[in-house]
């Protein structure tokens, strides 16, 4: 089988896809363009998110009957055009997990010992103890929107620190109340002290946390997004942050996000970042990027791909007799 690889990933993927006996063809350097004027030969796609994977590039490439995806979600890739061709899709949320739990854990603290601010002043040769006096997690309440491989790992991180876990999602079966009690999304939005986002970017949750979401929260709620930049309106929560209508937010994600450079973020946005700037902690979409969930993601992609090849009936010799 001829395998269409279009993104970099680790070394592992490479050299395990090859022992499979696969026919891998590395394009991670070309152009969308590029990959849009190759054969149409390939039967696996692996990707991240160099392109869209739409109707148009499935028609060029009409062959394609798996896909797999080195990510947590399906950004970037028409799931349901997918569907309807029978195109088996895999994505690798068990790869980054643990990088995501830890990054909203070190944010959470962060915000709450306003360490990066202390941070600067001090190296401006400032030593203001009394304006960065903290604030502690004990005895709050963090809930978790979200429980699937990532929400899970976050309630696990935060389990030490003496702190209620709640956690709300649509699917029933990913509960776990060993890890944090099940409650509604209005429960959730009512009691959280910390609201960790991890849920997928859905057609439903668009914009999900808009003002109407805001308002249902405490005021001295601290909001933390590590999912997707457009499941928040982020010019309506960073106007109720400036207006203290919510205590602040940590975001690993911003909507808009351009590949290699900045979010495109109105000019509105980017005042009211400034105004709301200290009580704001942001990182470069970094959440789940670590040297180690880079191989645990190629790792993970490959174990799914010998167990579709081999459920499938396919052998790896080019030749397919399912």
């Amino acid at each position: 089988m001829k395998v269409l690889v279009i993104d970099h990933f680790h070394e592992l993927l490479y050299s395990s896809l090859k022992t499979m006996n696969l026919d891998v063809h590395l394009h991670a350097d070309q152009s969308p363009s590029e990959i849009l004027s190759l054969n149409n030969e390939y039967e696996i796609l692996v990707v991240r998110s160099k392109m869209r994977i739409d109707e148009a590039f499935l028609n060029q490439f009409n062959k394609v009957k798996c896909i797999a995806r080195g990510g947590a979600g399906m950004d970037g890739i028409d799931v349901e055009e997918c569907e309807r061709r029978g195109i088996h899709l895999i994505n690798a949320p068990e790869g980054n997990r643990d990088a995501v739990a830890e990054h909203t854990l070190a944010m959470v603290l962060a915000w709450h010992t306003q360490l990066v601010a202390a941070d600067y002043d001090v190296k401006q040769g400032n030593w203001q103890r009394e304006k960065y006096r903290g604030f502690e997690l004990k005895g709050k309440t963090v809930g978790i929107l979200g429980f699937g491989n990532t929400g899970k790992e976050v309630s696990r991180r935060f389990q030490g620190f003496g702190v209620r876990i709640i956690a709300h999602d649509i699917d029933s079966s990913q509960y776990d109340e060993s890890l944090a009690q099940a409650v509604s999304l209005e429960e959730l939005k009512k009691e959280a002290d910390v609201l960790c986002i991890h849920i997928p970017l859905l057609k439903q949750n668009y914009h999900l946390v808009n003002s109407n979401f805001i308002s249902q929260l405490k005021s001295s709620t601290l909001l933390v997004n590590m999912s997707r930049g457009e499941v928040i309106n982020t010019k309506e929560l960073l106007l109720a942050i400036s207006e203290n209508r919510i205590a602040g937010a940590c975001l690993d994600v911003l909507e808009n996000e351009q590949k290699g450079g900045f979010p495109l973020l109105s000019d509105e946005c980017h005042n009211l970042l400034q105004v709301c700037k200290e009580k704001v902690i942001m990182s470069p979409h970094v959440g789940g990027w670590t040297d180690a969930s880079f191989k645990k993601i190629a790792s993970v992609i490959v174990a799914k791909l010998e167990d579709y090849i081999q459920n499938n009936g396919y052998d790896t010799h080019r030749t397919m007799h399912k």
